[in-house]
């Protein structure tokens, strides 16, 4: 599933144990680019209306207004994070997900499991740290070029005319 946003904070204990080698190949987050960079704010004049891309798709820290596209993709496919309360921590789930997974599991969590909690994410990252983007039709060709099976995007109605202007469905449906 490649979700077209903010970013994903990969290294977030929903997508798999804190630190380095939560991107990449066997990973939650295969794969992804950030088609942007931190700084993109179409509009905004001066260099904040060129995009700055990387292979590095990170959302931005909620202090810096980032966020969204990590809550999008822990509700998507996120393992889940339990709490100890003895050992004060916080983990990544890792037991079964089926019927052994009681609602009393679910309401100690920190997090619950996503939707799909099996599925791998492809992080396409579109919008800066804060403002606004034009760059959503190119993040879906990204996630299609990338192989994404599905592509969730979530944008609010003002920013609508962008993506009617784009023959970008098609792409990705045919």
């Amino acid at each position: 599933v490649a979700v077209v946003d903010t970013g994903i904070d990969y290294e977030h204990l929903d997508f798999g144990s804190a630190g380095a080698g939560n991107f990449g190949e066997g990973s939650k987050v295969v794969g992804g680019r950030d088609l942007v960079g931190d700084d993109y704010n179409p509009g905004a004049g001066g260099s904040a209306d060129i995009p700055f891309p990387d292979d590095d798709p990170r959302d931005c820290s909620t202090e810096l207004g980032g966020g969204h596209g990590t809550h999008v993709a822990g509700t998507i496919a996120g393992f889940g994070v339990e709490y100890d309360s003895v050992s004060d921590t916080y983990s990544t789930y890792d037991g079964q997900y089926n019927s052994s997974l009681t609602s009393l599991d679910l309401a100690s969590m920190s997090i619950a499991p996503g939707m799909a909690p099996l599925a791998s994410l492809l992080a396409i990252r579109v919008f800066g740290c804060n403002g606004a983007t034009d760059m959503a039709a190119d993040g879906i060709e990204e996630a299609v070029a990338l192989g994404a099976d599905i592509v969730n995007l979530s944008r609010s109605e003002e920013h609508t005319s962008e993506l009617q202007s784009h023959s970008f469905i098609s792409y990705a449906v045919f």
